[in-house]
């Protein structure tokens, strides 16, 4: 190990690509012992030599055998002045003139000699050779072999070798650089660096092997135990936990149910064992008796007409419950919440109610809380634990100074609840399965705190370790962090999961619930139906077809979107007259795609109807007395406050809107919604015009709303001409202003007056027209803001900054739950989109134009880099599904139909999306309608290049493979559930995909799947899985689980995996930034400055993938979440290495010349086996070349300059990023043609010039080049 660098001598004389390297002639390679004896002669004969030749000194000293004083500058030995003057020995020359006599003089030449020598032969080992003797070396058989045996897992081993390594080799280095003079300091340094690495790397190699074959022992016997189990019925993922205190929680579904003692109902259990059951509280006894109960009532309440439930009596310490009271109220509870409609009007009641003063606060808290979790009273039992559970906290939680008795009484309704859904006492109990009960000591029930924290269980400990934690991302940070709760954590979950990391849940069956991110990229599956139901009926209506390969329309696009903007134009003007039946089709789908969405937007009140807006308001009213009533946080003691105002300040908004009593979705003066786009070429070319439209329209219309109220606004030609001409300016982003309409309301307020409120129709030509593109938009922008609104029980980013900025300064401190906000409120710009908060701006105009500059130059052959896809596909499976595969090819028109499931689930629409270089290069703008001459040329020419260099097609056939594979796979793995006979493993897998026992078995007994042949794929058939049984839920579980299971295969980064710093937005803590001149504390994150520059994201330009690839295939390896890795591993070295050679089929020669060791680096590198880690290595290994380091080492740059004197800025570039490398290159091209070199100008312009590499035009281009050149 230490000498794993064969040789760090200086540059070598040669300026020329490292691998383009070629010699005439090959040396023979040297052998097996002498490679031994060279390596320990370089790595101990110096320190041995020096030792010796101080011993021989003085022996001859002592015996008088040399001369007392040997002056190597004065003496007139011709060999000693021939050496001195000799070149090559400049490198000893010190040692030569302070030599003790001349033996040791001529000692240090031979050692010299000895040691180049003994570098030769290294150079001429093997591969293989040099590693074995590395490994017989018993230092490094030590630093090896101690951590395999003496470890608890890879990366513990990892680390162990690691310290052992640097203890043992750093030593040695330090005293071969003293002994030896041809070691430079920078070598030692290296070495010890490279002997880590390469120590540890096989170290865990070694403990990796080890484990396998001891899990592979383990996992027979485990199966042989899981089938025993399968046999008699015990085994099956109930996901039952409970945590460090002793409390139960639980996956509980129809038939899996959790019963205190006997498991009789609680009408039907008596009072002591009640009583016994709850003994963790502060009371006496429980009293269920109806004749005792109603003579405590009438005694206590004798003058209250209400209905009393419950109480708890604090004289006597007894709970009193009316049971059949009780039953009375659920009935009627149950009949008042019948359907949505029903309960938005039972809410609207109890506003009322209490607006008008006869139902009292704590009333209306008692049944609005019954609404909100009323997926928890399934029955009446659930319905009296609730009630009993309320007076039972009644007994260990008094009433607080100044809280009011309906705040109260709304606390203890929250305590009972979360007691009820989440807590179980596990004194005693049982577990019920389809109503056969069955006794479990509380003992065996597995403990978990933290349950939504990633699972770094056995060779999960990768996670915690540095080189995981090195790459901070704001999901990672956050769910890591140990200061924050777990059910915060589960928050972030809910924003920005990818599903790509096991949760600690999932371990016991307990699924993974589907984030924001998951869901609304599932929505775009809703407009694709769209698109392609349409596209049907424009052929049947027309008899004309569009031809195209994949998404790539080649023939008839543009006659199918004249004729849907025509369809679109009479479902706006509500102009039926003489449409054909195909038209009248169409414009029923859109719609539907518009009322569904108006549905869903008005259910989170999104779309503020009158009776939205008062649900809010109450509901914020509430949240406003409990924050009044809330302590100070302890180290911000304004914050409170702040929050006070601002909820205030919004009910004042509410309030107003609502006094405008407007009660609709659709917006003011249309027949219909259509979303407005504007189109700003449209308005560009026709200023004037369109200018002329909107002053008449506000001549005849000079109302606004303002706060709710109407108001008068001047008709007066001048100021209407004025306001027109300010409208026209805002909408083209000259002035600041919003007037772009989504129907959620982006530019206005919950009665959604669109600010410009003309009817689409007066200005139908000046905006955009295409149904689809518009639907695809509106998706983008307004999908996440819905699942939000709706995941988090209607609360906005604000409220639920709040709670993590509380939560967090409780268990930790005001620090922590700054950084918590901050990076939840990043992650909720990526996952709605936006980050960029000015897109207009220099910095982010500049990003844009140099990163697209750089994909069209530098990603050429990227669609090669795919073939490694079809390898995490593999991982992803058994080969058993493979060769169902090939089975189900028989019938290739079915198995097209699961490929359809991912489509409809949102994925593989790269190309539609015009996304397809996303994969390898990131684009922040978030933009999904071209505006601009440079956006639209920009659009068409990345189109046009990622459909020619592959990378779009290949993306979206290995999309479609992994479709085919991903419906069959859940079906498979739910069949095998239910049937008992899955592996742990699976059950894991499941649940981290989402899937709980309830969907699980919908999808095996009811959903109508099916097989083309008998050993085929299953086909999933979705679309009539509603007929069929199957409940909505389920079914959006499945298209989601197909969503996150493509994109986590088929690999691009996600919200979840990249750092802060690829947006180019900083954020410096405001105790810091406060003392820099112009730096502003942000709005929306407390305790930071956010600093926004396009620029600042360029050295991230081309590290999406890598990103990506690091938790969804390191860290996945890591989890063992992936079935098929000796599989997986070789496809992805094979294919990789196929990339390889593809990528160099223009020039043979250099990897003909290219060192095993290089190739077998480069391959490893290309299969994204190590993601962002090799990158970074690669990256290494480029800056310590091109700055005069390395250049001999085994692993070599991918490139480097010909000219020395370019590689110093050549250095700084691989850090600043691709962009600016070629902002360089151009600068370097025009510094070549200042200075004369026209010919080595054209060829650097005309090789980084866009499209120039593409693979099948490289040569082509080349040529160009030499032509011009000679010109």
């Amino acid at each position: 190990m230490n000498r794993v660098l064969k040789s760090l001598t200086p540059q070598s004389q040669y300026g020329f690509d490292l691998n383009d390297q070629y010699s005439l002639t090959q040396p023979e390679n040297s052998g097996w012992v002498e490679t031994f004896k060279a390596a320990s002669g370089i790595s101990y004969g110096s320190m041995l030599f020096e030792y010796d030749s101080h011993l021989q000194s003085n022996l001859r000293k002592l015996y008088q055998e040399s001369p007392d004083e040997f002056n190597a500058l004065a003496s007139s030995d011709p060999f000693v002045v021939e050496e001195l003057n000799n070149l090559n020995n400049r490198a000893i020359k010190e040692d030569l003139i302070f030599a003790k006599d001349l033996n040791d003089f001529k000692g240090i030449i031979e050692e010299k000699n000895n040691r180049l020598e003994q570098h030769k032969i290294l150079e001429n080992s093997s591969l293989f050779t040099y590693g074995t003797v590395l490994l017989a070396d018993p230092i490094n058989g030590a630093a090896i072999i101690f951590p395999v045996l003496k470890s608890k897992s890879v990366w513990d081993a990892m680390r162990k070798s690691a310290l052992m390594t640097t203890a043992i080799v750093g030593p040695l280095e330090t005293g071969r650089v003293y002994s030896d003079p041809l070691v430079k300091p920078i070598e030692g340094v290296a070495t010890t660096g490279m002997s880590v690495l390469f120590s540890s790397v096989l170290t865990g190699a070694g403990r990796g092997i080890s484990d396998y074959f001891t899990n592979r022992a383990r996992k027979e016997i485990y199966n042989q135990v899981t089938s025993e189990m399968v046999a008699t019925g015990t085994f099956k993922p109930d996901g039952i936990y409970r945590d460090s205190n002793g409390m139960l929680h639980g996956n509980f579904t129809e038939n899996v149910t959790i019963a205190r003692s006997s498991g009789k109902s609680i009408f039907d259990t008596s009072e002591d064992e009640l009583t016994k059951i709850f003994k963790n509280f502060s009371y006496n006894k429980i009293i269920t008796n109806q004749a005792k109960v109603d003579e405590h009532f009438k005694k206590e309440f004798r003058n209250l007409k209400k209905t009393i439930l419950g109480t708890y009596d604090e004289n006597t310490g007894n709970v009193y419950l009316d049971f059949e009271a009780i039953k009375r109220s659920y009935k009627k509870f149950k009949n008042m919440t019948k359907g949505k409609a029903a309960i938005q009007e039972y809410k609207r009641k109890l506003k009322e109610a209490l607006d008008n003063k006869t139902v009292k606060e704590e009333s209306y808290y008692h049944h609005m809380n019954k609404i909100k979790h009323i997926d928890l009273l399934n029955n009446v039992d659930e319905y009296a634990k609730l009630i009993l559970l309320h007076e039972l906290h009644h007994t260990t939680n008094p009433q607080l100074p100044r809280e009011s008795r309906g705040l109260y009484e709304n606390r203890i309704d929250n305590l009972a609840l979360h007691f009820l859904r989440d807590e179980r006492s596990i004194s005693e109990y049982s577990v019920f399965r389809d109503g056969v009960k069955t006794k479990i000591n509380p003992d065996d029930i597995p403990v978990l705190d933290n349950p939504n924290s990633f699972d770094t269980s056995g060779s999960g400990a990768f996670l915690n370790s540095w080189a995981y934690k090195a790459i901070p991302t704001p999901y990672k940070n956050f769910i890591m962090n140990k200061a924050i709760n777990d059910d915060v954590k589960e928050l972030m979950h809910k924003l920005g999961s990818d599903m790509g990391m096991k949760q600690q849940k999932n371990a016991l069956g307990i699924p993974s619930d589907f984030s924001v991110h998951i869901k609304s990229n599932t929505d775009h599956g809703k407009w694709v139906r769209v698109y392609d139901d349409v596209m049907k009926i424009y052929s049947e209506d027309t008899n004309k077809k569009v031809t195209g390969v994949l998404d790539y329309r080649i023939w008839g696009a543009k006659t199918f979107d004249d004729w849907m903007k025509n369809v679109n134009r009479r479902m706006v003007f509500n102009d039926l007259d003489g449409a054909t039946a195909g038209e009248k089709k169409a414009i029923k789908l859109f719609q539907t795609f518009w009322k569904e969405w108006e549905q869903r937007l008005i259910d989170v009140n999104m779309i503020g109807t009158r009776r939205g807006l008062i649900n809010e308001i109450a509901r914020l009213e509430i949240r406003l007395k409990e924050l009044e009533a809330t302590p100070a946080i302890k180290g911000d003691l304004d914050y409170n406050k702040l929050q006070i105002e601002r909820y205030k300040g919004k009910l004042d908004e509410l309030r107003s809107d609502l006094s405008a009593k407007v009660d609709t979705s659709v917006p003011q003066n249309e027949m219909s919604f259509y979303a407005r786009y504007w189109n700003h070429d449209m308005i560009l070319a026709n200023k004037e015009k369109f200018t002329q439209i909107l002053e008449k329209w506000y001549a005849q219309n000079p109302y606004i709303y303002e706060k709710g109220v109407q108001k008068l606004l001047s008709t007066n030609p001048t100021s209407v001409r004025s306001r027109a001409e300010e409208t026209v300016s805002k909408i083209l982003g000259e002035t600041d202003g919003n007037f772009e309409q989504s129907f959620a309301g982006y530019s206005s307020k919950h009665t959604r007056h669109r600010n410009l409120n003309i009817p689409n129709k007066l200005v139908w030509e000046f905006i955009e027209q295409n149904p689809i593109s518009v639907m695809k938009n509106y998706t983008t922008r307004v999908s996440p803001e819905y699942h939000f609104k709706n995941d988090f029980n209607g609360r906005s980013l604000e409220e639920v900054q709040e709670f993590i900025y509380n939560s967090v300064s409780k268990s930790s401190n005001v620090k922590s739950a700054q950084k918590a906000v901050m990076q939840f409120t990043h992650m909720y710009d990526r996952v709605v989109g936006n980050v960029v908060k000015d897109p207009t701006k220099l910095n982010q105009r500049v990003r844009q134009v140099l990163s697209d500059l750089a994909g069209l130059t530098y990603l050429g052959s990227a669609g090669f880099a795919t073939l490694t896809d079809y390898a995490a596909i593999a991982l992803q499976r058994e080969a058993g599904a493979w060769l169902k595969l090939i089975f189900s090819t028989i019938d290739g028109q079915k198995i097209s139909l699961n490929a359809k499931e991912g489509r409809y689930a949102g994925e593989a629409l790269d190309i539609l999306k015009n996304m397809e270089g996303l994969r390898l290069i990131d684009d922040l703008s978030n933009r999904t309608i071209d505006r601009g001459l440079y956006s639209k040329v920009a659009g068409k020419a990345k189109q046009l290049f990622y459909s020619t260099n592959l990378l779009g097609p290949a993306t979206n056939l290995a999309k479609r493979l992994e479709s085919i594979f991903r419906a069959h796979q859940i079906i498979e793995d739910a069949i095998s559930i239910q049937n008992k006979t899955a592996s742990k493993q699976t059950v894991e897998m499941m649940a981290k995909m989402g899937f709980g026992i309830k969907e699980i078995e919908e999808i095996a007994k009811k959903a109508p799947y099916e097989r083309n042949t008998p050993k085929g794929l299953y086909l999933a058939n979705s679309d009539g899985w509603l007929k069929a049984g199957v409940s909505r839920e389920t079914l959006d579980k499945f298209r989601n689980s197909m969503n996150a299971g493509i994109f986590n295969t088929v690999i691009m980064a996600s919200p979840a995996d990249k750092p802060i710093m690829m947006d180019g937005v900083f954020y410096v803590p405001w105790r810091v930034a406060k003392y820099i001149p112009g730096m502003k504390e942000s709005k929306s994150v407390r305790g930071y400055s956010r600093i926004e520059n396009g620029l600042f994201s360029l050295p991230f330009a081309f590290m999406s993938y890598s990103f990506g690839a690091a938790n969804k295939i390191t860290a996945s390896l890591a989890q063992n979440t992936l079935k098929n890795k000796a599989m997986g591993f070789t496809m992805a070295m094979g294919l990789a290495y196929m990339g390889l050679q593809l990528r160099y089929r223009n020039r043979p020669y250099v990897l003909e010349n290219m060192s095993t060791e290089d190739k077998i680096a480069r391959t490893f590198d290309y299969s994204g086996l190590a993601a962002i880690y090799s990158d970074m290595f690669y990256r290494g290994i480029s800056i310590g070349t091109n700055l005069g380091y390395f250049e001999n080492s085994p692993v070599n740059p991918k490139f480097i300059s010909k000219d020395k004197t370019e590689r110093p800025m050549d250095a700084a570039l691989e850090v600043i990023g691709a962009p600016a490398s070629l902002l360089w290159e151009y600068k370097r091209g025009v510094v070549d043609f200042y200075n004369g070199e026209v010919n080595e100008g054209v060829k650097r312009f005309q090789r980084n010039l866009p499209f120039a590499k593409i693979w099948w035009m490289e040569n082509l281009s080349k040529d160009i080049g030499k032509v011009v050149g000679r010109w």
